[in-house]
């Protein structure tokens, strides 16, 4: 292999891992925010067991990061369970549900069955607000913002401090 070969292997490489260091940077912050996010929520008769659960239904690069998260960090004073799973039968019980992007085909199906229990729904793909998703991240000006939809946070008898509701973008439902 020659000298201007291995350059351009480490150029590439170089730009590659920056773009990696990136996306994990995005996720840990993101895992970050769904912590944060639950301290200005409360949960209609508080968290009735011992455990909070946190579910992850699809396909998505938070996990790890979550998991990472949450060995240790509690919620609402309690241990956290992560949940993945892709059926809704599982979510009957949780109080926290992050909606991966892979799962837009099934958002109404998924909101339509949450909305019957005080769940928090979370989500981070364009659109997921507009449907009825109660906080949605995105990335603007390489900073990770959200939007709550306030009707859908009002009808699930879920509490929103208003700090969170000030720095937030506030969307309404397309009924």
């Amino acid at each position: 292999m020659t000298l201007k070969n291995k350059y351009i292997i480490l150029l590439l490489y170089l730009l590659f891992a920056n773009a990696l260091q990136a996306q994990v940077s995005e996720y840990n912050h993101k895992a970050a925010f769904i912590e944060r996010f639950t301290r200005f929520i409360e949960w209609p008769n508080s968290i009735e067991r011992d455990t909070f659960k946190l579910a992850v239904i699809g396909k998505t690069p938070l996990k790890a990061t979550l998991s990472e998260l949450f060995i240790d960090l509690k919620i609402k004073g309690h241990n956290v369970e992560l949940i993945y799973t892709n059926n809704l039968n599982d979510l009957t019980k949780v109080n926290l549900i992050f909606i991966s992007k892979s799962e837009k085909k099934r958002i109404n199906e998924i909101l339509a069955f949450t909305d019957k229990y005080p769940i928090l729904t979370i989500g981070d793909s364009k659109g997921f607000c507009d449907k009825g998703v109660h906080i949605n991240m995105y990335v603007d000006d390489n900073y990770i913002r959200y939007e709550i939809n306030q009707d859908a946070i009002e009808k699930s008898d879920l509490k929103v401090s208003s700090q969170l509701l000030s720095s937030a973008k506030i969307i309404k439902s397309n009924d």
